[in-house]
């Protein structure tokens, strides 16, 4: 969730980058220099909510993960939502956003 591709340490570094290139001082302003098209910056900050809500559900117990593990996908389905479907598990729906998510 931290450190793996399009993680929330991907969404910090452009952060970091249009602070220093463009000195804004949030995404918001990605989209007022150009950087970014108001579409990109919806999916980009729909992105930084969904990975910081899975990061901090993983870190609510004792091992403070900045994984998701298996036993933290469960819980996490269940607190986010998800219902068991005829067709996929709560738990399968989760993993499927986090892994090819709608904002891709």
């Amino acid at each position: 969730m931290k450190t793996g591709p399009g993680g929330l340490r991907d969404i910090q570094t452009i952060a970091w980058v249009a602070k220093r290139h463009f000195d804004a001082d949030t995404l918001d302003d990605l989209a007022t220099h150009g950087f970014l098209s108001l579409a990109e910056l919806r999916r980009l900050k729909q992105a930084q909510s969904f990975c910081g809500r899975c990061a901090s559900a993983a870190r609510a117990d004792e091992r403070r993960e900045d994984r998701l593990l298996f036993d933290h996908q469960i819980r996490l389905a269940q607190s986010f939502g998800y219902e068991d479907a005829s067709y996929t598990l709560a738990v399968e729906q989760l993993m499927q956003r986090y892994y090819a998510p709608s904002w891709t």
